[in-house]
């Protein structure tokens, strides 16, 4: 019972409160200019591998077949991004650049039979953005 009375009490108490005592005009409202600059960096790498040995000996004869497998596999990745945004009233400039690069490595032996692959992958991104409004009502030129 205390506790309903309690929740209840601060219910009625909170229905009153305004969280804003002024009544602004949001119509008026300018945005500031400003800039900003950039910069991320991302790099992962990961990797496994596993070996595998056993002697199995042959039931008619006394010879050993020897078995071995081993596998190794490894990835690495690295972005380089910069971005600059520079926004006024009248105008809005955006440029994005980013590098990436990837790196695929495998290696794989299985008794006789020896596997290795490598895929390196390289790339290079930049955007431009420019926005120039004419007048207050929002109509604006891109390109």
């Amino acid at each position: 019972m205390r506790t309903t009375l309690t929740m209840f009490c601060i219910l009625v108490a909170s229905l009153p409160g305004f969280s804003q005592d002024k009544s602004f005009d949001l119509s008026k409202y300018k945005f500031p200019d400003y800039k900003r600059h950039e910069l991320e960096l991302n790099f992962n790498s990961s990797g496994s591998g596993h070996s595998y040995s056993a002697e199995i000996p042959n039931q008619y004869n006394n010879e050993i077949t020897k078995y071995d497998r081993s596998e190794f596999n490894s990835n690495s990745y690295f972005n380089l991004g910069y971005r600059y945004e520079n926004l006024t009233r009248k105008r809005m400039n955006h440029l994005f650049s980013n590098i990436t690069g990837q790196y695929d490595y495998s290696n794989s032996s299985h008794f006789e039979d020896k596997t290795k692959q490598v895929q390196p992958r390289f790339s290079w991104n930049l955007n431009g953005l420019r926005r120039t409004y004419l007048t207050e009502d929002k109509i604006f030129m891109k390109g």
